[in-house]
């Protein structure tokens, strides 16, 4: 993991990171009675043996840029990208439908922002607003099988866009009143058959 901050001039302010990451992760499963149902009939007893693994490995990146207008107003802006790990499915018994896979990999997102942060009335008024984007593929999510087993599968994109609003008002000593607002548009980008989802279909 590494992270360096610049500044531009005595105000604007640059922030770059990046993180490595590597990911091993594996079972080892005896699996006995029903869960052998479709295996020799002498498994149901002894046991299936069942062995799964995974690995990835990767970079995460961060940059951001903020400028301060003055001791009351910050504007910023900035892109990070984030992952969730991989990993072996467990066992299922043969038969099932949709079949499953062996390992998911990792779903991964970038999230843009902008934004800007202000205080007003000799800071007795504080107002945040900030917009957003969040590109998000791979999806890992857990699909059921006609048999009720479930299992992890990555189901392709999404895209989340919003904005939020937060303000913070304290017009006499000891009480402050707070109100916040966020706007979201959350909709999958690619289909997946098996879970009736189509492109367009809001998360």
């Amino acid at each position: 993991f590494g992270e360096a901050n610049y500044n531009l001039t005595p105000t604007p302010q640059v922030t770059a990171g990046v993180r490595r990451y590597a990911i091993r992760s594996g079972y080892d499963q005896l699996a006995k009675g029903l869960y052998a149902f479709d295996a020799p009939v002498e498994s149901v007893t002894t046991g299936v043996r069942d062995q799964g693994k995974a690995s990835e490995s990767g970079f995460t990146y961060k940059v951001m840029l903020s400028y301060q207008a003055n001791d009351n107003l910050l504007f910023y802006g900035g892109a990070s990208s984030g992952y969730r790990p991989c990993g072996p499915n467990q066992f299922v018994p043969p038969g099932q439908t949709p079949v499953p896979t062996k390992s998911y990999t990792s779903d991964k997102l970038w999230q843009y922002e902008l934004g800007v942060k202000s205080t007003w009335w000799n800071g007795r008024l504080v107002a945040n607003l900030s917009v957003f984007d969040i590109e998000w593929t791979d999806i890992q999510t857990i699909v059921a099988t006609n048999g009720g087993y479930g299992f992890t599968a990555n189901i392709g994109g999404a895209r989340n866009r919003g904005a939020e609003l937060e303000v913070q008002l304290r017009p006499i000593e000891g009480l402050q009143l707070g109100a916040a607002l966020t706007y979201l548009d959350a909709v999958f980008q690619t289909p997946f058959a098996s879970l009736g989802v189509v492109a367009g279909d809001p998360i």
